[in-house]
């Protein structure tokens, strides 16, 4: 009897074939969930892998399109200014110099142009207090913030330590937390910008996005550029300054340049101003701290994006065609050495100031 129980127990312990079945088909199942984590975790890796080395191999012919594209802009705008005699903005013809030349890679390159006239701002190392003021007013600042930004921008680039009587000195940057210095010189980059005390506040919200206030002041300031004002390249912000300042009437000058009752027409792209008379300007001297007004292009800046697939490469320049060396010339006086000098001798009829791979200016 105690035989026929163990024997019941043991048939009731032991497994049934489907039961063994079904083990394995989950044990399967799960090592197929598992290989399968592990081949996209290999393929999501060996695909970043694939780009990366995609970007990287691409950059050496992205460069050569991007340097061809480049020298066939500056060619066509130097064209335009061998016939008309001066460059005065895009209005002469060209707005989009690629185009116009009919260049094309031939290798499925895209490339962008991107050209902004660095002249048809305020410099920025050229601008007085006064001048700053007007500006940020204009910019709908009260008097007092406008001092106040005025003041502590200006501290941020004076050489001495003397804090303005609004501003922001070197004792005041160094009781922050964390603590550092003022730059005591002309700002060379926008990312500065955060940094003087008071601008953060007024030039972006309080999650850190750029306020529209930035936008303009960017466009109407250069950091590079302090000759005369371009008036064919002017934002708004710096045509405002200049009728605040008495130096420009917009009324005359806005419709010289729309045409209205000029016979002139319309074509959707302002008309070139050739004499600055013409447009308005008042000529009652040439104001405090803005620099003379003109017509011309003094300083360009041409930005140039070659583009493959996902590989990008992007060149930022500053050009200019005045203090240049035309052909013949004999290259003295730059200071930097013969290789320059016989570069200059290649008769170049431009100057390229600044020149940055893969960064904006």
């Amino acid at each position: 009897m105690l035989q026929q129980d163990i024997r019941q127990l043991q048939m009731h312990a032991r497994p049934t074939i489907g039961q063994r079945s079904g083990t394995v088909l989950v044990a399967v199942l799960l090592l197929v969930v598992l290989l399968s984590f592990i081949v996209v975790a290999f393929m999501e890796d060996a695909t970043s892998r694939i780009k990366y080395y995609g970007l990287f191999h691409h950059q050496d012919d992205l460069r050569v399109d991007a340097y061809s594209a480049l020298e066939t802009s500056l060619a066509v705008i130097n064209q335009f200014r061998e016939i008309d005699g001066e460059i005065w903005g895009p209005a002469q013809g060209w707005s989009d110099p690629l185009e116009y030349a009919g260049f094309n890679t031939g290798n499925g390159t895209r490339i962008n142009v991107r050209i902004l006239d660095e002249s048809g701002r305020l410099g920025l190392q050229s601008l007085d207090e006064f001048t700053l003021r007007l500006i940020f007013q204009e910019l709908d600042f009260d008097i007092r913030e406008s001092q106040e930004l005025s003041d502590a921008l200006l501290d941020w680039m004076d050489p001495s330590e003397t804090r303005r009587l609004s501003g922001f000195g070197l004792s005041d940057y160094r009781n922050l937390d964390p603590p550092y210095s003022p730059a005591n010189r002309p700002i060379r980059s926008w990312d500065e910008l955060p940094l003087i005390h008071g601008f953060r506040e007024a030039f972006w919200s309080e999650d850190g996005r750029p306020l529209s206030r930035l936008r303009q002041f960017r466009e109407a300031i250069s950091l590079y550029y302090n000759g005369p004002i371009n008036l064919n390249a002017a934002s708004p912000l710096v045509l405002r300054v200049l009728e605040a300042q008495g130096r420009l009437d917009r009324y005359i000058y806005e419709n010289y340049r729309t045409g209205i009752g000029s016979g002139y027409r319309d074509t959707g792209i302002p008309r070139v101003i050739r004499d600055a008379n013409e447009a308005g300007y008042l000529g009652e001297g040439d104001g405090e701290g803005g620099g003379p007004v003109g017509v011309t292009a003094g300083m360009l800046r041409v930005e140039v994006e070659a583009i493959r697939g996902e590989a990008r490469f992007l060149i930022s320049t500053l050009v200019s065609w005045s203090g240049s060396n035309p052909a013949g010339g004999s290259g003295q006086g730059n200071g930097n050495g013969s290789a320059l000098a016989g570069a200059a001798n290649l008769g170049y009829p431009f100057q390229i100031h600044a020149l940055f791979e893969n960064r904006k200016l």
